[in-house]
């Protein structure tokens, strides 16, 4: 009687377990607290399937699940969760990135066995971690105008360097284009070594390099394009570009490596600086003043808090166009750097004089022409730096979470 009773349960539970297996709304995956459904995740599987989104989809459907469960979690904390407004206002907008409105792009899914509230989950989730990020990582992703102004300088001394770089190209033809911008968020987020992006590289691009890993041999900047260029010069060695859109195509770029080629200083199209003068030419007395003067000043604003101690007929702070500024002048200034001062001796209206220059501000020929100019930089800065906040952060997540596959 007892062997026959323990058959029976032994077949009850198998019976259960297999049920549990097959059925569409078990947990597959708990994540801290929060449950992923087998449901869940064929629904974001058919979703990302919609999208023409490459690759193992099931894999990608349980990766980003295991993502967004985080993020909610963390927007949950922060009580920054997206209202249903802002939600419904996002997804208008990505049903319009399709050509329809709101009701026939759910139509179209309800066509393709995805539920609505599969969709408004994915949205809910990106708002809400935008919130999360934006109230996290705003304020200090926000460049100064020194920090802009350096990348603008730099952008324009491009045509000396040369970079060694790897590659994630992704097609962005009409019917793959949604599917491939998601997917390649979702690599610039948990892509965080060399291998990893290399391994990427391997099973997603699309490019000839792929096949090596998605390496590329030294190439001049100068033969980048100049947005891309800019973001290159502003990075270290080991970091990763966000998504950069390409024609007909968005990309992960690494830089491997960057090497200065000799190239001559920019080409300065206008500049802002500071002088003062000290008459009498070169002698002990002027020299020491003129030390101290440059001592106390990191940078041209400085100058405020001294400048009662100098006659106002002896100082200049100007903004002047190369073609306003005395070639003479013009010579010393080239050799600046923004925030960088020289002391010489010059001849000056009023006869010799020692003179104290500091260069405040430059524009090249190279930053002059690029798009956008100072606001273009500071939106390309700014976009850089919060989204290497997110992908750390939400790395981060990811390593102190308890993710369990049922």
């Amino acid at each position: 009687m007892i062997p026959k009773l323990l058959c029976v349960l032994f077949a009850f539970a198998l019976a259960t377990a297999a049920s549990a297996q097959t059925t569409p709304f078990a947990p597959a995956i708990r994540v801290n607290s929060a449950a992923i459904t087998h449901f869940e995740i064929a629904q974001r599987a058919r979703f990302l399937q919609v999208l023409n989104t490459p690759g193992d989809l099931t894999r990608e459907a349980r990766a980003q699940l295991i993502d967004e469960a985080l993020q909610m979690q963390q927007a949950r904390r922060f009580n920054v969760v997206a209202s249903p407004d802002d939600v419904r206002t996002a997804m208008t907008e990505f049903a319009g990135r399709a050509n329809l409105d709101l009701d026939a792009f759910l139509a179209a899914l309800g066509e393709r066995g995805i539920a609505a509230e599969t969709f408004e989950a994915f949205v809910r989730a990106r708002e809400s971690w935008r919130n999360v990020v934006q109230g996290l990582f705003g304020a200090r992703s926000r460049p100064t105008d020194e920090e802009v102004q350096r990348a603008m300088a730099i952008a324009g001394d491009r045509g000396g360097a040369s970079v060694l770089l790897s590659e994630i190209i992704l097609p962005m033809t009409p019917e793959v284009a949604e599917g491939n911008r998601i997917l390649i968020d979702r690599l610039a987020q948990t892509i965080r070594t060399a291998d990893e992006f290399a391994e990427a590289a391997s099973f997603y691009s699309v490019s000839a390099t792929a096949q090596n890993g998605g390496n590329i041999d030294w190439v001049p900047i100068a033969s980048l394009p100049p947005a891309l260029a800019s973001r290159m010069l502003t990075m270290e060695p080991g970091e990763m570009t966000e998504p950069v859109p390409l024609d007909n195509a968005i990309a992960l770029f690494r830089l491997r490596g960057l090497r200065e080629t000799g190239a001559a200083r920019p080409v300065t199209q206008s500049a802002e600086y500071l002088r003062v003068l000290f008459p009498g030419g070169e002698n002990p007395g002027n020299r020491e003043r003129a030390r101290a003067l440059q001592a106390r000043l990191d940078r041209c604003d400085d100058f405020y808090g001294v400048a009662k101690q100098f006659p106002e007929d002896l100082v200049e702070r100007k903004v002047l166009a190369r073609e306003e500024i005395a070639p003479d002048m013009m010579d010393f200034l080239e050799r600046l750097d923004p925030n960088q001062a020289l002391i010489a001796a010059v001849e000056a209206p009023g006869g010799p004089a020692l003179m104290f220059l500091m260069l405040c501000n430059r524009t090249t020929a190279a930053a002059a022409e690029s798009e956008g100019g100072a606001d273009e930089f500071r939106l390309r800065l700014f976009s850089t730096r919060i989204e290497s906040y997110a992908r750390n952060h939400l790395a981060e997540l990811r390593a102190n979470a308890e993710i369990e596959e049922l």
